[in-house]
């Protein structure tokens, strides 16, 4: 049975106690069983009006919180909010169009360790043929990549998040050595360029630095497990069209903020490769974890409806589960061989997230809240591409891949790169 300390008292006796005082009279014929089912309902009421209300965007947020004159900005005791703020608030209820940019921007969890995937297979891949010529022995065991990567990436407008359509440019080279029959290691730099327009208005831009250490161990002449890890300092720059309408007028312009971030990434994948006469197949089981933090920034203009906000974290952690294929062909000048893949995404992690923001104008700082999209749990990506095999330790190679089945994004990959065994 439910009991409810009050005043020293337990809930239904406190209540029977009470009731002739405070209680209307129909509620008299109460038994003590129906007393506790009442005091039940009483305390659960009680607690259901303490909880937060419903999960807003920052557009929402915004348009509740400017549209009644700004009552939620208003502390009783302190001064009132300053700037244009303050005229924004002396006029009356209004709408405002913020144009929710502060977390947009973000590229799918590829990158670096994309590419690094792809030269590990490439070398792989090489240990089953041989070219004519194919090393010039200038330092054994010892290769040089180079790729340049080319992305497009498009986001739907959604109920928590503004849409963009955006262009990643990334540049990757690096080095790794065969240190035995059966492991690899090496080290790759990266420099992403990402640059894109909101839908709502306003742009950004990120740019990206950072490296990835990887190794490959083949235990047996077809199994292979590989691990990756790595780092990627950040800059971001946004810049979102802030708007508001109420009996004063009207304001619009750019808010604009700047900050950095620190993204630290690492993967683990195992997999197993059946050979067929000049045609292989195989099973890939991996697992890869993001983790990016951002640093607080505060918004510039003069609009009044800039913002300051605080820093946050976010955490992407992904299995993957897929197949992939490949044949060789032998041809005069080397060796060709076509690859496939197809991989089923699933998201753990990188749950909708609550952040925290205030008015760069108010020189109270109340705090406020909003919520970001909830992540598309699982997707597909597929990739197809082609490697060649040359003469004096020279592999071209050239890929394309995109995301099939996710919920708001739509992203198409175009690879080239090549390796060169010295």
């Amino acid at each position: 049975m439910l009991t409810t300390e009050m005043g020293g008292k337990t809930g239904c006796n406190y209540l029977g106690h009470v009731r002739r005082q405070v209680l209307k009279p129909d509620l008299l014929f109460l038994s003590r069983r129906n007393c506790c089912v009442a005091v039940f309902f009483v305390i659960l009421a009680g607690l259901s009006g303490n909880q937060p209300g419903h999960a807003q965007s920052l557009d929402k947020e915004l348009e509740s919180l400017l549209g009644g004159r700004c009552e939620g900005l208003k502390v009783e005791g302190l001064p009132a909010p300053g700037g244009e703020l303050d005229t924004l608030c002396e006029g009356g209820t209004g709408g405002s169009g913020v144009g929710n940019s502060a977390g947009g921007g973000s590229s799918t969890p590829q990158g670096a360790p994309g590419i690094v995937q792809e030269r590990l297979k490439t070398a792989r891949g090489e240990e089953d043929v041989d070219a004519t010529g194919a090393s010039t022995e200038f330092a054994p065991g010892l290769s040089l990549f180079f790729s340049g990567e080319y992305e497009s990436l498009d986001r739907d407008v959604t109920d928590f998040e503004n849409g963009y359509d955006s262009d990643i440019g990334r540049l990757t080279a690096g080095a790794d050595y065969q240190v035995t029959d059966t492991f690899l290691a090496g080290l790759a730099v990266t420099y992403d360029k990402h640059d894109g327009d909101f839908t709502g208005g306003g742009d950004f831009n990120n740019d990206s630095y950072g490296f990835t250490a990887f190794a490959s161990f083949t235990p047996l002449r077809d199994l292979f497990v590989q691990a990756t890890a790595g780092y990627a300092a950040k800059n971001y720059d946004r810049t979102r069209i802030a708007s508001f309408t109420n009996d004063n007028g009207s304001v619009k312009g750019p808010a604009q903020g700047e900050y950095d971030g620190d993204e630290f990434s690492a993967g683990i994948m195992a997999g197993y490769d059946y050979t067929i006469g000049s045609f292989t197949i195989g099973p890939r089981l991996g697992l890869d974890v993001i983790n990016t933090d951002f640093d607080s920034y505060t918004e510039t203009g003069s609009t009044g409806i800039e913002l300051v906000f605080d820093d946050a974290d976010e955490t992407s952690l992904q299995s993957r589960l897929g197949i992939t294929g490949s044949m060789a062909f032998s041809t005069s000048f080397g060796v060709l061989i076509p690859q496939f893949s197809g991989d089923w995404v699933y998201e753990f992690e990188d749950d909708q997230r609550t952040e925290s923001f205030s008015f760069a104008q108010d020189i109270n700082k109340v705090s406020f809240q909003y919520q970001d999209e909830e992540p598309d749990r699982e997707f597909f990506e597929l990739a197809a591409g082609v490697s060649a095999i040359l003469p004096n330790g020279w592999m071209p190679y050239a890929q394309f891949r995109t995301i099939v089945g996710h919920e708001f994004l739509d992203s198409y990959v175009g690879t080239l790169g090549i390796r060169i065994e010295l």
